[in-house]
């Protein structure tokens, strides 16, 4: 079953029935739904205001739009849900959030993205049009320059979270902002699924982050940041920046994650693995910022704050290696040292000026440096 709700404040009162009989016209600003046979919702608000949301269960498709900020007071059980609106926000952070696609869309200038999750695996996805032609197909999750912020961690207390796939993009438009991506589990993305922003923060407690496709931080004026830690045991960091015209990347502090994600500090510094234990090898990190990759040209390398693939206060059964591609200066601040077992440098333009306290190996293992430029 498909069920259809416009709601606006033209009439007031008044409880009507499916789309192709009498929309919904209400002044009602919250709503619940439960559904049998995961039936289609659609939820229309067609004039300005915040919509807020009640309890959604048993939802197939549950699509929203509106004309203002998205809110919700209970939690959203739904296989897919897709959210949009031209003005305000989108914040949709109730914990008891069940979802297994996710994809939004807000254009209004600086509007922000922010969900909240917890289901063993999270995609970020498309979804067509409604049938009736009422919404508009969704893909991704983008803004108009405002912040995304994606949870489906296990930092919040009684979530679990699990996986996040990103097979369609994840974009701050033109103008920039940050993103935010916080998991409990592997984060990938396909060809599809890149990542265009000023900045990315990525923080998980289980699996790899492997994002090594064709990102896009920063602008040839505007050096793009990353920022990255993964406290699974072994979990790898990878990440490249394949940027179409010349672009520096810095490896510095994200400080503006939600508080309601509850990462540590609310700050991802740096990029680190540092995960290892007695039976593990801390996790390696890669991070490509050059041109060997076909069509992109990258930048130089800044390091404001630590790479750290060390031995997790020496109780892990080896540290991880770095490796660093450039085509541009890879340099670092005092505070942007390097800890790892071996350390790979690749440079196709600009000196590698790596002269802080870097430590590579320990006591016991002699450290490994290679670098070509």
């Amino acid at each position: 079953a498909r069920f259809e709700v416009f709601a606006d404040q033209q009439q007031p009162g008044g409880r009507g029935g499916r789309h192709s009989g009498n929309p919904w016209r209400s002044r009602r600003r919250s709503i619940t739904f439960t559904t049998v046979n995961n039936g289609d919702t659609t939820w229309i608000q067609t004039n300005a205001g915040t919509m807020t949301i009640g309890s959604f269960t048993n939802v197939g498709i549950l699509r929203l739009v509106n004309n203002g900020d998205i809110k919700q007071t209970g939690a959203i059980q739904a296989n897919t849900l897709a959210v949009s609106t031209t003005a305000g926000n989108i914040d949709l952070e109730n914990t008891g959030n069940n979802v297994s696609v996710f994809t939004a869309i807000d254009t209004a200038v600086g509007g922000t993205v922010t969900f909240i999750n917890d289901t063993p695996a999270l995609t970020i996805d498309a979804v067509a049009a409604d049938p009736d032609g009422c919404t508009s197909a969704v893909s991704g999750v983008t803004t108009s320059g405002g912040a995304i912020s994606i949870y489906n961690g296990n930092t919040i207390a009684g979530t679990q979270g699990g996986t996040l796939t990103i097979n369609q993009a994840i974009n701050t438009g033109a103008a920039g902002a940050t993103v935010v991506l916080v998991a409990n589990g592997a984060v990938t993305q396909s060809a599809t699924g890149v990542i265009i922003a000023n900045a990315l923060a990525v923080y998980d407690t289980t699996g790899d982050i492997t994002l090594d496709q064709a990102n896009v931080l920063g602008t040839s004026t505007t050096a793009g940041i990353f920022a990255a830690q993964d406290t699974g045991t072994g979990g790898n960091i990878t990440f490249a920046n394949q940027t179409a015209v010349t672009t520096e990347l810095k490896i510095d502090t994200v400080s503006t994650l939600p508080a309601s994600f509850k990462v540590p500090g609310n700050t991802v510094s740096g990029v680190t693995t540092n995960n290892g234990n007695a039976g593990t090898v801390t996790g390696s990190i890669s991070i490509y910022n050059g041109n060997t990759i076909a069509g992109t040209k990258g930048g130089a390398l800044t390091i404001n704050q630590a790479i750290n693939a060390g031995t997790n206060g020496g109780t892990a059964k080896a540290e991880g290696t770095v490796a660093l591609v450039a085509n541009g200066a890879v340099t670092q601040a005092s505070t942007g040292v390097i800890i790892a077992s071996a350390l790979a440098v690749y440079v196709t333009a600009g000196d590698i000026t790596l002269d802080q306290a870097n430590v590579l190996g320990t006591s016991t293992t002699a450290g490994i440096f290679a670098a070509k430029d």
